[in-house]
């Protein structure tokens, strides 16, 4: 076979044939004058080259000069040479060996090359995990640094890549600005920051750093630098790295928690001013409240005014829903209950007015339920009207139910120009006792599901009926707050009580 390196039997010559023929591999030999003597496979130019051919034509060389030269020189100098050659529109891995005869000598070189096949796919697969560095840099949050030290001064300092997303500045950056560090910190922390270094310089250990920077392009961001100390054998300090954090979407987060705090306590506080700061003195009567919101602003709604005629009114409210809207939505109800109870005493009237003006000013999906009660402390009569709101009751003196408040039309905002009829009137005698409550005290859910219920609430007011009125209300709640699982209680506890005495008023229940 013509174009075989000598030494090889037929049987070899085929096998080697064979294999070279089914891939795109090539093997050739030179003599000690660089001219190819025979080759075995490759592209088609390389596998019918004829012997007698020298490396640029057998390689398509513009000349002798270059890394296949060099590769094979090395091989005719006794060592291996290897080199990459592009041709035919492939790239090649070329290896080339020096070939001895009998006593030793070099008498050529014998090479073998393979298609670089993986190449192109590893290097579009390399750029694409750049691009995808690239990203991850952009997208991260943080960055490390280390810091070296001798003697306590900062050598040298280097920056991971990461800094760039986070200040916008590179690397090289800092390398070439050695106070870049602390002029990028904002004016008004540039001393807190400093005096922060100082101390881990003096040896102690430190809580991380929030503080502000000037990212390159202007923007002002927030960093948490939490910093590791590492020291020698002597326990000096040699070295520190840093993981620098963006912390800014935190820091509005907290601003923005803040702003809600500071909105909710104002709203609590106007809130509160328009509750009763204390009971009201009715002759014969004695009335204590109590309320306990669910959050930091309450839907619930509870009132005393005294009406035309010297009669004593009590209100007690509750809109749907809970937070925000529906305490808006009460500080409405209150300022209009109280305009319309020094208007007229007919409380069924009161109730109507109220619901025309509130369909008008609140959301379709809220509405307000109302217990309203009028008391003449002349002569103990009650008289009262309900929009929806759940049942009050009068106990007598030995904590019995002697009458029950029902509701008397439906809750205020749910349909236009409604019309509300006035409860069963009630005289009331010395030792009864008048309780008016939200749905927060009776629904309240125990942590197995059942609800505090009406039948507790009567059983907590007859055991108190001989406390003050604000007692007796206090411990409605308390009971209906601890009968409740914390996780549970989502609404608002509110409790009315009105003991009548007599005392003041003798003509009360005569």
């Amino acid at each position: 076979m013509k174009d075989t390196p000598a030494g090889m039997n037929t049987e070899m010559e085929h096998a080697i044939c064979t294999l070279l023929g089914a891939t795109e591999s090539v093997m050739w030999r030179t003599d000690v004058t660089l001219r190819v003597v025979c080759s075995v496979g490759g592209p088609a130019k390389w596998a019918d080259a004829e012997g007698g051919r020298d490396l640029t034509e057998y390689f398509g060389l513009d000349s002798l000069d270059g890394p296949v030269t060099s590769a094979h020189r090395a091989a005719l100098a006794g060592r291996c040479g290897s080199c990459r050659h592009s041709w035919m529109g492939k790239p090649y891995w070329l290896s080339v060996a020096p070939v001895r005869g009998e006593g030793g000598q070099i008498v050529g070189c014998a090479g073998f090359g393979h298609p670089i096949t993986e190449q192109p796919r590893l290097e579009e697969a390399l750029a694409d995990l750049e691009d995808r560095y690239d990203e991850l840099l952009t997208a991260t949050t943080s960055y490390r640094y280390t810091v070296k030290l001798d003697n306590g001064v900062p050598l040298q300092t280097e920056h991971g890549a990461g800094c760039v997303a986070v200040t916008g500045y590179k690397p090289e950056e800092y390398t070439a600005d050695s106070d870049l560090w602390i002029s990028m910190v904002a004016p008004r922390d540039v001393a807190m920051v400093r005096r922060h270094i100082d101390r881990l310089l003096a040896g102690e250990e430190l809580p991380p750093l929030e503080h502000r920077i000037i990212r390159k392009d202007g923007q002002v961001r927030w960093v948490r630098d939490t910093i590791v100390r590492h020291c020698d054998n002597q326990g000096r300090l040699v070295r520190y790295d840093g993981l620098v954090e963006d912390i800014t979407w935190r820091k509005h987060a907290e601003a923005e928690l803040r702003d809600r705090d500071l909105q909710l306590a104002a709203a609590q506080k106007i809130q509160q001013r328009f509750l009763p700061s204390q009971s009201p003195r009715f002759p014969g009567l004695e009335t204590g409240a109590a309320f306990v919101p669910a959050q930091f602003v309450a839907g619930d709604y509870y009132d005393y005014f005294t009406m035309p005629g010297g009669y004593a009114g009590f209100a007690v409210g509750d809109v749907s829903g809970h937070g925000f809207a529906p305490a808006l939505v009460m500080v409405c109800t209150h300022m209009l209950f109280r305009i319309l109870a020094h208007t007229t005493t007919d409380v069924a009237r009161i109730l109507s007015l109220a619901n025309t003006a509130l369909i008008r000013e609140i959301e379709d999906d809220r509405f307000v339920t109302v217990l309203l009660v009028r008391i003449d402390p002349s002569s103990g009569w009650l008289v009262y009207a309900s929009a929806g709101h759940p049942a009050g009751y009068v106990l007598d003196r030995d904590g019995q139910v002697k009458a029950s408040l029902d509701s008397t039309g439906l809750p205020l905002s749910v349909v236009p120009e409604a019309d509300y009829g006035v409860g069963s009137p009630v005289t009331l005698e010395p030792g009864d006792t008048v309780l008016l409550v939200t749905d927060g005290v009776t629904e309240a859910h125990g942590p197995m599901g059942d609800m505090f219920g009406v039948q507790r609430m009567l059983a907590v007011a007859r055991a108190n009926r001989h406390q003050k009125a604000a007692r007796i209300a206090q411990a409605l709640c308390d009971e209906a707050a601890r009968f409740a699982a914390p996780e549970a209680r989502e609404d608002d506890l509110t409790a009315v009580v009105v003991k009548v005495t007599g005392q003041g008023h003798p003509a009360v229940g005569r």
